[in-house]
């Protein structure tokens, strides 16, 4: 009898041991899931922080252009022409400049 009931206690011991176990390794599971998620959430961030950044740039360089569309813009007659850009600005952006306004110019002619 004795015999008995010391293996039905094993028995329950074991049992509950593997639950814990059982519960622990879903526990696990579910923070890893979670880690997952976190780091995929933030790569997310970060990608659209890098959208935002590029379409700022985007932006501004938009605003460049038409700034240096409106200083390059032609002259009403009664005035003094505009000296050539090329002067003031560096090398590579007067290159810029003047092929932009040569397409102007070819545009207000067209």
């Amino acid at each position: 009898m004795q015999e008995r009931q010391r293996l039905a206690e094993q028995k329950v011991k074991e049992r509950r041991r593997q639950e814990r176990e059982e519960r622990r390794r879903l526990r696990k599971k579910q923070q890893q899931h979670n880690s997952d998620e976190e780091e995929l959430f933030a790569k997310k961030i970060a990608m659209e922080e890098r959208k935002l950044l590029e379409a700022q740039r985007k932006l501004e360089s938009i605003r460049l252009l038409d700034e240096l569309f409106e200083r390059v813009k032609v002259n009403p007659p009664n005035h003094p022409p505009v000296p050539p850009y090329s002067q003031a600005l560096p090398t590579a952006a007067a290159i810029v400049a003047d092929k932009m306004l040569q397409q102007k110019r070819r545009c207000m002619r067209g």
